[in-house]
C-alpha cells in the first residue's frame, strides 16, 4: 500500500466519524421543538425560549456550513482514482 492509499482509508474512517456527529447533531436537533420566534415572525419572547432557538440555529449553521461539505469533500478526496482502478 502507498502513503496516499494509507491516506485515503484514514479519510474514509474521519468521514464516518463525521457521519456520526452529523447525526448526533440532526438527533439533538429534533429533541428541540421550534420556538415561537421560529414560527411566528416579529414575535418577542421571554430569553428562556430563546435558547432552543439559537441551539436549533447553530447546529443547522454547522451541519449546511461545515459538516456536510467537510464529509463531501472527505469523501471526493478519499474516492480520488477509484474510477481509473
Amino acid at each position: 500500500m502507498s502513503v496516499e492509499t494509507d491516506a485515503q482509508e484514514e479519510l474514509r474512517k474521519i468521514e464516518g466519524d463525521l457521519q456520526t456527529i452529523r447525526y448526533r447533531l440532526e438527533g439533538v436537533h429534533a429533541t428541540l421543538a421550534p420556538g415561537p420566534a421560529e414560527v411566528v415572525q416579529h414575535l418577542e419572547v421571554p430569553d428562556e425560549m430563546v435558547a432552543s432557538t439559537h441551539i436549533r440555529a447553530v447546529i443547522e449553521t454547522l451541519l449546511e456550513d461545515k459538516i456536510l461539505p467537510a464529509i463531501q469533500d472527505l469523501r471526493n478526496v478519499a474516492d480520488l482514482g477509484k474510477e481509473k482502478a
